[in-house]
């Protein structure tokens, strides 16, 4: 996985993208600065995702799935 250093590799980090959004609940401009993508609490949640490519969904598509630290899982398709 190439990581993040600044705000303009984040733009581009799906990894940190969703860190940022689950932990903010959004992923706006203002959540795409230096210190936010170099944030310890952020690197953590990014350091945990695992993408993977399903050819038969489309582009603009997204499944997501969110394992818990109790085993409880999330999921999301839009």
């Amino acid at each position: 996985m190439e990581l993040p250093h600044g705000r303009h590799e984040g733009k581009f980090s799906i990894y940190y993208a969703v860190a940022i959004a689950v932990i903010d609940g959004a992923a706006c401009e203002k959540q795409f600065s230096d210190a936010r993508v170099r944030d310890p609490v952020t690197v953590a949640l990014r350091d945990k995702m695992n993408a993977i490519v399903y050819p038969k969904i489309k582009p603009e598509q997204v499944d997501i799935t969110i394992t818990l630290k109790d085993g409880g899982k999330l999921h999301k398709f839009v």
